[in-house]
């Protein structure tokens, strides 16, 4: 199965877009910024990116898959920084996505806090997401990368994060502004999060990358991750989940049945395999309950 790939950017990459042209050159999804978690260019308490409402339409045009995410922004000295749960509403009232069609809402974990403990950051993390599940009826998907849990989180337990399907940042083999590669990267994947096992959906493999077609200026490039019958690990027990069955992490005869269900429910080529298209109905599939901290403890609903 080959890998497929897409792109990500905002208004601060100062592209103009040509989607038709972005998927002739090997493009399957798009995820533009919706919102940057704090006050920026006049706007408050968040700042509004106007990519989401120029291209999402353009995005379905075009044939690709889309959603759009959440700069979470965290509380630091000299910053003006809105409750974790302002900044996710704002993008729920922006970015409005179609269940089953779209990708679920993602959310970008990579800012640094010279306020937070790692424990706080963390709760501050679990109250955005929280709130995104509640909004939307799905638990987001979320960016981050092996250094930023380690240095900014401090290896914390993932608890109820583990329902967020994760896009993973790093390694970026290639400088930025270099050209793009529209390979996917196979020779390259992700450095994982050790207490998410082998969780991952999403690679970004390249950033501020220039001269992809479609795109005037720089983009950031993901790979999706494609698997089916004979994958193991917390992958396939998050995709199982969803599936409704029962969820041992191993990728055999009845996960490929429910995927190849699922793919016929949503008019898709039922081949067994989950990757761009599948993900998206997956994504909305038999969301995990929600919950509420209390006294910095999390109990499900």
């Amino acid at each position: 199965m080959s890998a497929p790939i897409g792109a990500d950017y905002g208004d601060i990459d100062d592209d103009t877009t040509d989607f038709v042209a972005a998927k002739q050159a090997g493009a399957r999804f798009v995820i533009p910024q919706g919102i940057y978690g704090r006050p920026y260019a006049g706007q408050t308490p968040v700042y509004k990116d106007k990519c989401w409402t120029r291209d999402k339409d353009r995005i379905h045009a075009a044939g690709l898959k889309r959603t759009g995410y959440l700069f979470l922004c965290y509380p630091r000295k000299g910053y003006s920084t809105p409750e974790p749960e302002v900044q996710a509403d704002a993008l729920a009232d922006y970015v409005q996505l179609e269940a089953f069609k779209d990708y679920v809402p993602m959310f970008d974990v990579e800012e640094e806090s010279d306020i937070l403990s790692a424990a706080e950051m963390y709760e501050w993390t679990l109250r955005c997401a929280l709130r995104l599940r509640d909004r939307y009826g799905v638990w987001p998907g979320m960016y981050t990368s092996a250094r930023v849990w380690a240095d900014n989180l401090n290896h914390h337990s993932p608890g109820p994060l583990l329902n967020c399907p994760l896009w993973l940042a790093k390694p970026w083999p290639w400088l930025a502004n270099t050209p793009i590669h529209l390979d996917g990267a196979p020779a390259y994947s992700p450095i994982i999060i050790p207490e998410f096992s082998n969780q991952w959906f999403l690679y970004q493999y390249q950033g501020d990358a220039i001269k992809w077609p479609g795109f005037s200026h720089t983009v950031d490039a993901s790979r999706m991750r494609v698997f089916g019958k004979g994958a193991k690990g917390a992958h396939v027990v998050w995709s199982q989940k969803r599936l409704g069955i029962t969820a041992d992490g191993i990728f055999g005869a009845q996960t490929e049945a429910a995927v190849k269900a699922l793919q016929s429910k949503y008019g898709l080529t039922p081949d067994g395999y989950i990757g761009v298209d599948t993900f998206a109905p997956l994504g909305w599939s038999n969301p995990a309950p929600s919950g509420k901290i209390i006294s910095g403890v999390f109990v499900s609903d």
